[in-house]
């Protein structure tokens, strides 16, 4: 009994001492790996902290690019925080500001910016932290350490965490206080052109009104006097009204020029003959190049068209100018002109071709000619006369038409000048032209509004040998009261009369009459587009200027009064 108990108990110890081997031969595996696990961990500190160091160097470089590229950059920069004080600033704004970075960082932006701007500064910048106001390139005025004022140019852009919250602002500024200056000095000086054209224009147009009065009076009484002169005065008297028609060319050509610089001058779209336009233009000329002994022919394409819209009065303008040009420079042969026209879509395209045999120009002559007031004869002893202007308007009422003048010419051999422009097609019948007669129209009741007792004269014997009753007002208040007391066909009305002008006149006696009471044509020596349009506007139904001739008179009556014929171009 006692020896089976031994045994059991000695099993148990060997049973005991085997589980013991087992847990100890475990617990030395536990730990061999523990010990390859912890030699792997160390291993991979080791790496990560490598890998950790390696970061760190690098972002120690970037930042130390950043500082360098924010510190040593040409363009002033600084950054704020959330609330607007400055975090750090660079050297170029420390520069620009004439501030240390000490006195700068800590303080609000809006301190350095000039008394006049800084609540409105203020305001923005903290509307812009709160994301209520939008980044956007702006300007503002800063104080400089020595009280200078510059304005700067404000470029920016936020400074986010990692939840993308704003957590202030880096700006840069540029200095713009040079352009700023030179802006306001360009606007100053364009604002002393603007004044100095629209004195220009003034003195042009006050000088034309001056100048037309009196030739008024002595292209009109030239007319009158030739009616009942023997033919040698006759003589004497035309060469007067061409002299006086010479000077009144001259004064057209200036205003034209003065309105081609301004950019004032319109190029009207109406319809008109075309064929006939040239045709008549050319026979006005006959007379002229028959007194020099020349041929002067004109030649048209078959598919130049009959009627187009445009504008005929400088169509005919440049037309004229051209061959008067011609006649003029052509001593022995022939001017002739050819025309030619190309339609295309909307479009018509004419071309006019102006040949002389004339003294013809050398190449530095033709590339003078187009200038203002050059001539191909400069000399003090030139032969020809003329302002110069003529060319140059020409080649500008061209380009307005959409084309060009272009010239071909050789010394003693002549010259050809090409005119195209641009006209529309037009299809339809163009209302006959009035009776170029005074006595074709019908006797009328006319009062005549004007201050000058010689304009009186000459426009009461225009009338009046036509057949037509006049009664005279010397001022605006006159007209008003004699139109209120009689009744009349038409109102001849001068604009500038004392007292009352005719705008102010013709107002009160659209006011005062029934139906606005009789037809009124301005017959003015303002000559000016702007002073049709306010003729219109106070209530006219006409415009004629001065100097006046008996066609252009009886064309403007006949229109307002039948309102059957167009107005003259």
């Amino acid at each position: 009994m006692a020896i089976t108990e031994i045994q059991r108990l000695q099993e148990r110890v060997h049973t005991l001492e085997q589980l013991l081997d087992a847990h100890e031969r475990t617990a030395v595996e536990q730990a061999a790996r523990l010990e390859e696990a912890h030699a792997a961990m160390q291993q991979r500190a080791v790496e990560r902290n490598r890998e950790l160091l390696a970061a760190l160097g690098k972002l120690t470089q970037q930042e130390e690019a950043f500082r360098m590229l924010f510190e040593e950059a040409p363009v002033a920069y600084h950054e704020i925080d959330c609330f607007g004080v400055i975090l750090r600033v660079n050297r170029a704004e420390c520069r620009l500001l004439g501030y240390p970075s000490e006195e700068m960082v800590g303080r609000p932006i809006w301190e350095f910016v000039a008394p006049s701007d800084r609540d409105v500064s203020r305001a923005a910048t903290l509307a812009k932290l709160s994301a209520v106001q939008p980044l956007t390139p702006s300007r503002r005025k800063y104080l400089t350490s020595r009280n200078a004022i510059l304005v700067l140019e404000i470029h920016e852009s936020y400074l986010l965490d990692r939840e993308g919250k704003i957590q202030g602002i880096r700006t840069a500024l540029i200095d713009i206080t040079a352009r700023v200056r030179a802006e306001r000095e360009l606007q100053s000086a364009k604002e002393a052109a603007e004044a100095a054209s629209r004195a220009k224009s003034e003195f042009l147009a006050n000088m034309s009104h001056e100048i037309r009065t009196p030739m008024n009076a002595v292209i009109g009484l030239t007319d009158l006097a030739m009616a009942a002169a023997s033919p040698g005065q006759v003589e004497y008297l035309a060469l007067v009204k061409e002299s006086a028609e010479s000077l009144l060319t001259i004064i057209n050509d200036i205003l034209d020029f003065s309105k081609i610089e301004a950019g004032k001058l319109v190029i009207e779209e109406i319809p008109f003959e075309l064929r006939e336009t040239i045709e008549t233009t050319v026979k006005t000329m006959e007379s002229r190049a028959r007194e020099k002994g020349l041929a002067l022919t004109v030649s048209m394409a078959p598919e130049v068209p009959g009627a187009v819209r445009g504008d005929r009065c400088r169509f005919r303008q440049v037309l004229v100018n051209l061959i008067s040009n011609a006649i003029k420079f052509t001593h022995v042969g022939r001017v002739e002109i050819w025309v030619k026209a190309e339609e295309t879509g909307d479009t018509v395209r004419v071309e006019v071709a102006v040949r002389d045999t004339g003294i013809g120009m050398t190449a530095e002559q033709k590339r003078r000619i187009f200038d203002a007031f050059e001539q191909a004869d400069n000399s003090m002893s030139r032969r020809f006369g003329g302002t110069g202007l003529g060319l140059a308007i020409s080649s500008n009422l061209a380009t307005l038409m959409g084309g060009r003048i272009r010239v071909e010419s050789t010394p003693g051999m002549g010259s050809t000048f090409s005119f195209e422009c641009a006209l529309k097609p037009y299809v339809g019948r163009i209302a006959e032209h009035a009776p170029n007669r005074v006595d074709a129209m019908a006797p009328l009741n006319v009062l005549l509004a004007e201050d000058s007792r010689v304009n009186q004269r000459v426009a009461c014997e225009m009338l009046q040998r036509a057949g037509h009753q006049v009664a005279v007002a010397g001022d605006g208040f006159q007209a008003v009261a004699l139109a209120g007391q009689q009744s009349f066909d038409l109102i001849l009305m001068d604009l500038h009369m004392p007292g009352m002008d005719g705008l102010a006149a013709t107002r009160e006696i659209r006011s005062r009459l029934p139906g606005g009471g009789p037809k009124i044509v301005a017959m003015t020596a303002c000559a000016m587009a702007a002073d049709r349009e306010r003729c219109l506007e106070a209530g006219m139904d006409g415009y004629v200027s001065k100097p006046v001739t008996m066609e252009a008179l009886v064309r403007e009556m006949c229109r307002v009064v039948t309102a059957a014929v167009p107005q003259a171009v």
